[in-house]
């Protein structure tokens, strides 16, 4: 008797690692659907407004506008058509406002322009995973043993964008 249980034992353990294997081979198949939802801010970094200097330093941070600072929200879908193969569709709304006002530069205050925009975009873009996704990937960038749990793909696609500038 006991041996009979042994053997039932010893079978339902391999059964379940055959299918914990197989279940881990055919994950894509499980998650084929992602939906992304994001939200943010942005800054208009151009020729309105400004901090209290030029944009005439590294990457111009010193000459954001925090006073123009408008949400963003995004949505995004993925399906996965094989393992290797996706193609995502996403949504974009984002506000944006610059006002020469705020700014401390004597020159963009006496011009005294202004505008605000609407701006929408949907994009449609494939992608190709080249290195396999991992189970359960971890990254920690303090050891080199995560760069066995990256994946990486390349994508292309197209955007289309509209807006309309309003002076305010």
């Amino acid at each position: 008797m006991k041996k009979y249980t042994r053997v039932k034992l010893s079978c339902l353990i391999v059964f379940i690692l055959i299918v914990n294997v197989d279940a881990g081979a055919q994950r894509w198949r499980t998650e084929r659907h992602a939906l992304v939802i994001d939200a943010g801010i942005n800054h208009f970094m151009g020729d309105l407004g400004g901090g209290g200097k030029d944009a005439a330093h590294f990457l111009g941070v010193r000459d954001l506008d925090f006073a123009s600072t408008r949400p963003v929200i995004s949505a995004r879908y993925r399906f996965r058509i094989i393992e290797t193969v996706a193609a995502k569709a996403g949504f974009t709304w984002a506000m944006l406002s610059a006002d020469d006002k705020y700014s401390a530069s004597s020159g963009r205050k006496s011009r005294n322009l202004s505008f605000t925009s609407n701006l929408w975009q949907f994009s449609l873009h494939g992608e190709y995973y080249f290195v396999k996704e991992k189970l359960n990937p971890r990254y920690s960038f303090t050891t080199l043993h995560s760069i066995r749990h990256l994946s990486a793909y390349a994508f292309t696609g197209f955007s289309v964008f509209a807006f309309n500038p309003k002076a305010i």
